[in-house]
């Protein structure tokens, strides 16, 4: 769940690039993550509500296997122990190209299934 140009911009280049994906804006996120799995959750840190942590916070278990990434243009010490805290895998500054985002989700995805692995 991103700022809305963001999602869009986002969504537009993983498609072109294969990825099958679905975008929500909150309160409809919530909802969704209750009702289906996810590989990657994609996060504002700034939304017009809540703030990406504490959306995060809310998923709880029901997002606990999904990648999640945190996209912010206002990125602080505090912010990153803050997203580290709730299971951010990553902590991303805007702007950031688009190429560079989809190997840091590639790269963050992989780490995510190997740690699956080591598990069982």
């Amino acid at each position: 769940m991103m700022n809305s140009r963001l999602q869009k911009t986002s969504a537009a280049y993983l498609k072109r690039k294969g990825s099958r994906l679905r975008g929500y804006q909150r309160p409809r996120a919530l909802e969704q993550v209750s009702k289906c799995s996810f590989d990657l959750i994609l996060i504002d840190f700034r939304l017009p509500d809540i703030d990406g942590t504490d959306l995060v916070e809310k998923m709880g278990n029901r997002a606990k296997d999904a990648t999640k990434l945190m996209i912010t243009g206002f990125a602080t010490l505090e912010t990153r122990i803050k997203a580290l805290e709730f299971g951010i895998d990553a902590f991303v500054e805007k702007p950031i190209a688009p190429d560079d985002l989809l190997s840091l989700i590639r790269t963050k995805m992989s780490e995510r299934r190997n740690m699956r692995l080591q598990k069982k």
